[in-house]
This record gives C-alpha cells, structure tokens and sequence, in this order.
C-alpha cells in the first residue's frame, strides 16, 4: 500500500513535470481585438477550448478598442495577430507598408443604426453628431453611404470618433452623442432601454469585410508555422458556433457581458445575415466596397482594387487540412478504329519466354482520355478542370519535380474541387498504333530541347555542373532530371479527337473553371467557344496557340473571363516573342468583343525568373494565389 501511494505520487510529480515544460514549450502569440463583439467569439472559444494549446501555442487576448494602437503595436512586435478592422490594413499595404490581411472575420455589417429615442429615421439625423470607431476606420465611411440614401450632405451631420461599439453605447446612454453604428446584442440592449432602431446596414450596404485578421507580414514571413497553427485554432473556433450554438452562446454571454438570450439571438443573427464566413475566407465583395469607400475618402488613388497587393492567404490555405467526399478515375470519351492488312509478328514478350504471335489487325478503341477527379467534404468555389501542356500529363498539377504541393493541392485547399486529364495518345489514356490509328509518329522532346524550349536556360549539358540557367531562375534546376522522367511524347494532329473528350468531360465535371498551360491552354479557348456556359472562366498559363476569332463563335469566347499568365525571358527567342505578341493581340481582340482578358505578367509585378513550368517554379504557391485570388473575383460560385 506504502509502495502503491509512492509510485501515485512520484506519477504525480512527473505528470507535473512535463506539463510545466509542455507549457514552457508553447510559443507565446499576443491577439489583439479591436472591441467587445460577438464576431470575436472564434478567439473565445479556441482560448478557453484549449485550441491555442493544442498548436503549440500560449495565447493570450487583448482588447485594445482603437485600430490605430493595434496596428503599432503590429509593426513593433507587441502584438502578433490582430481581428479587426481592414480599412487600415489596406491603406498601409497599399502605400508599401507590411500590414496585410490573412484572412476574414465578419465579411457582412452586424450593425443596426441606434439613435436617441425620439428619433426615428436616418433622415431625423440632420444636425446630429454620430459616433464612430476612429477617423480612418468603417463606420466612418460608412455613415456618408447611409446618410447619402436618405439625401443628407455631409454638411448636415457631425461625425465623431469615439472608439469601439461598448464605449458608443455608453455614449449614447451619457447623451454625448446622438446615434452610433452599433452591432448586436448592443443593439438589443438599445431597444430594450428605449432607443430607436433605425435598420440594419446591410438594407443599404449588403457587402462589407467589416473585420478581418492582419499581421505584419515580416513577422509572418519569420514566424509561417506560428500563423499557419493560430489560424487553424481560430477556425475551429469559428466551426464550434455552428456545431454548437447553445455552448457558443453561453460563452458569448459571458464574454460580453449580456444575457444568455440576447447572446443566442446574437448568434442566430449572426447566421442568419451571413456575418461570419465560412472557413474565415475573406469576402471579396466586400473588399471592393471598402477600398471604393477609401478611394471616396481620398485615403486612397483611384485605381482598380488589387487583391494580393492587400492580402496574403497563404497562410489560410495551408491551415485548411484537404477532407475528401470522395476521389476516383475513369475513362472517357473515344471510339473505335479498325487495323487491316498489318503482318502477323512473332515477339519475346520477357528474354526467357517463348515467343507470342501477335496480329495487330482487328478493333482498338482510340481518342479516349482518363480523368482523375478529387471532391471536397465542402467545396465553396467552382470545380477546376486541369488541362495538360504537350509533351506532359495531369501528373503535372500534382507537385513540383523537388516536392513541393503542386497547384492541385492549392486549390483544393482554396475550396475547389479538382479534375485531372491525361490527354488522349498520353499517360493513362494510352495511345494505339501510329499511322494505322493515330495519324502520325509521336513526338519526343530531349532533355536539350526541353531546357531551351521552356526558358530555364540558354544550353544544356548531361553534367548538372555545366548547365547554364538564366539568371535568377525560378526553376529548381537540381531536380530538372526528375522533371524529365515525366516527359511522355505527344501526337500531333489530334485536336478534334482531344476537344471530343475534353467537351464529354464538361458535360459531367462542369460548370467549372478551366486551368491549363501552353497547348492545354489552346483547347480551353477551344472550349469556351462551343460551351460558354459550361466553361465559366480560363486561367491560361503561358498559352502558346490563340484560335482563329473568324473561326470561332467570338461572341460567346468574350462570355468567358480569361486570365493570361505569363513568365520571364520571353524575349530569349523569337518563338517565345510572337506566341507573346500572338497572345497580347488575342486578348485585345477579346476586349473588343467585350470581354475580360486580364493580363498576370509576372515580372512586371516584381516575380522575375519564372519559366514556362510556371506551376513547378520556386515561386509556383505564390502564383497560385494569384490565380486563386482571380478566380474567386471573375469566376465566382455563385
């Protein structure tokens, strides 16, 4: 008995042990919230839930009720993650400061318009004061917007900044100020004190990434694995709401000081109007109203709104674990072709056996392409039909010649669901004899040419030490032999027999976004000509033929937004300088017929280096996102 309650207490002491260390072992992050609101309730709960713990991390929140103080305290190390308001955030990122946002919070405005009682329109704000958050922040522009409805010059009310929603309400208790923006359940406790509830924001603004989560993007950068596990945590957070409204609830009560029934009709609301989105994407939409607001402001030139110059969500991305619904392969389209007067052949099939007489004349079924699909537990944007470039398969998507994720993966995690193809006559579609089914000899690429071709560098050589690269090559060069090892030969000639299969597969994957590259590329047009309402967007990776607009029917090609991406040392070859000059005049002649060609010339956006295995240079994630943050804008789901 003595011996038992020893080795209990010893186990005890152990257990005390390793628990303080685990804990000494947990990296300290500082989140910063601008206020007191129920959409900061994610933080909430992956706090008190132990979700922070369970990435390693000791977080702590702090409330700091000014967007200003937040973002100092962002750029001198204090603070680590903020969830605020994105207003802020953009301007800096935009004037070459290293705030960006990561990721969404509450992309819909929560607020309702709470005015003294005897108040009781917005037009009854005429000669008011109206409080709000700080002088660059969200309701300051939005209450222009509100006011403008109701045909109020600014000249005819007074805007003050006063802080955050709680320091509002107890101004508007004080009778400081005359109305607030005011989110629920404040606003709840408003009407139930007697003030007037003028309406919701979202009858006149219904898009608005009212808060979002924003970083310094140096510390990021230095601290990757620490942003990837804290956004993890919060989105658990976020999903627990809707798993489990009722303890959600309970911890929202406490946490803003209110009743449990004013916080379960918080939340209620919250799901009803869309306040919070889902997987903390941000909202696209609405931050095309906020940087329309600034630019209104003169907080900002008027330019077209750039999304990756504001944001960075690589980091949301990788936080995303992949959850399938399902995964599969098939064959699909083709037909048969029939063999006759071929010599019967006897074959050693293996050195050691006998040989196998052989009569290739009879049926072969021939043009057919083998898909392979992947479907997310919850996709939130279109499918993405992987077309491959010419002497390459669908293989290709999958990851880079050094490892890498390829852009299969990324986008997947940006919430698309994925089909791959291997073109007919390549990789696991199979190809058949040449020239009695296929109408000519296959076409195989050396290393030398391949090298040369795809802009890596100006010569090869079969020793690794004497290749010679361009300058700053986004390539992985040291992995340029696994590359090869994919290479399968490609037949020419085929085009009817491979946009057969390709259009079978649009009446089964799609409405879809197609993605492709070099002759890949080519087809998608092809196809966006015949099927404009399947194909609802092209990113057209270095697209090396343009069709023929006299040929096609144009008018319903200029349907489908294209997006062109483009690399580094086009000008190496005169080859490279005219599929360019081909490609550029091509997208000119779609904005003539009214459509969307948007141009991603890589090195003029800084991104020098890049070939023309754009999804397997260093930089390829990068790139990705740019593509993910396009397709989201031009091609969404809905």
């Amino acid at each position: 008995m003595i011996r038992r309650s020893a080795l209990v207490f010893a186990c005890s002491i152990l257990a005390g042990v390793l628990s303080s260390a685990a804990a000494r072992e947990r990296e300290p992050i500082k989140i910063a919230i601008v206020s007191r609101t129920v959409f900061y309730l994610p933080v909430w709960l992956a706090e008190r839930r132990g979700y922070f713990r369970d990435e390693g991390l000791d977080a702590t929140v702090e409330v700091f009720d000014n967007a200003e103080r937040i973002n100092a305290a962002l750029r001198d190390g204090s603070v680590q993650i903020a969830m605020g308001t994105p207003e802020s955030i953009m301007v800096d990122a935009l004037h070459g400061g290293s705030l960006r946002i990561v990721a969404g919070n509450a992309g819909r405005l929560p607020h309702f318009i709470i005015a003294q009682p005897g108040i009781n329109s917005v037009a009854g704000l005429k000669g008011k004061t109206i409080g709000v958050l700080s002088d660059q922040e969200s309701t300051t522009h939005l209450v222009p917007q509100i006011a403008a409805a109701v045909g109020l010059q600014p000249g005819d009310y007074a805007i003050k900044p006063v802080g955050g929603a709680p320091t509002r309400w107890k101004l508007l208790q004080s009778g400081a100020i005359d109305a607030g923006l005011q989110p629920f359940p404040l606003s709840y406790e408003a009407e139930a004190a007697g003030f007037s509830n003028l309406g919701p924001l979202t009858a006149v603004i219904p898009d608005w990434q009212f808060t979002s989560t924003n970083v310094d993007e140096r510390w990021a950068e230095a601290h990757r694995a620490t942003l990837v596990s804290a956004l993890r945590a919060l989105r658990r957070g976020l999903d627990d709401i809707a798993a489990d409204p009722a303890a959600a609830a309970a911890v929202a009560a406490e946490e803003l000081q209110t009743t449990r029934p004013l916080a379960e009709r918080a939340l209620a609301d919250t799901a009803r109007m869309g306040i919070l989105t889902p997987g903390m994407d941000v909202s696209m939409a609405g931050l095309v109203r906020v940087h329309a607001a600034l630019v209104a402001a003169k907080l900002l030139p008027d330019e077209p709104f750039a999304l990756g110059r504001v944001t960075d969500l690589r980091y949301l991305r990788d936080s995303r674990d992949i959850v399938l619904r399902g995964e599969g392969s098939f064959m699909l389209g083709g037909t048969q072709a029939r063999v006759v007067g071929q010599p019967v052949k006897e074959v050693h099939v293996a050195a050691d056996a006998p040989p196998v007489r052989t009569d290739p004349n009879g049926t072969y079924q021939t043009g057919q392409a083998y898909v392979q699909w992947q479907k997310l537990a919850r996709p939130t944007g279109l499918p993405i039909l992987f077309l491959n470039g010419g002497t390459e398969t669908g293989a290709m998507w999958e990851t880079t010649p050094d490892g890498r994720p390829g852009w299969r993966d990324i986008l997947l995690r940006e919430g698309h669901d994925v089909w791959q193809v291997d073109a007919p006559g390549k990789g696991r579609a199979s190809y058949q004899p040449f020239p009695a089914v296929l109408p000519g000899e296959p076409v195989f690429r050396s290393n030398e040419s391949t090298w040369t071709l795809l802009r890596i560098g100006p010569r090869y050589d079969p020793d690794q030490a004497k290749r010679e690269a361009f300058p700053g090559t986004q390539f992985p060069t040291d992995s340029f032999d696994a590359f090869m090892k994919c290479a399968v030969p490609r037949f020419a000639g085929q085009d009817d027999v491979e946009l057969a299969s390709y259009a079978a597969l649009l009446a089964q994957a799609c409405p879809c976004v197609v993605v492709a590259q070099s002759s890949g590329a080519y087809f998608a047009t092809q196809l966006a000509a015949r099927h404009p309402d399947l194909v609802r967007g092209i990113v057209a990776v270095e697209l090396t033929a343009v069709p023929d607009l006299a040929k096609v029917d144009a008018a319903a090609l200029a349907r489908v937004p294209h997006l062109l991406v483009w690399g580094d040392n086009l000008q190496s070859t005169a080859y490279w300088r005219n599929t360019r000059a081909a490609a550029d005049a091509y997208a000119l002649a779609l904005h003539d017929h009214g459509g969307l060609a948007d141009v991603l010339d890589l090195p003029a956006r800084g991104e020098r280096g890049n070939t023309h295995q754009i999804m397997m240079d260093r930089n390829s994630e990068a790139v990705a996102g740019l593509v993910a943050d396009w397709v989201r804008a031009e091609a969404p789901s809905q």
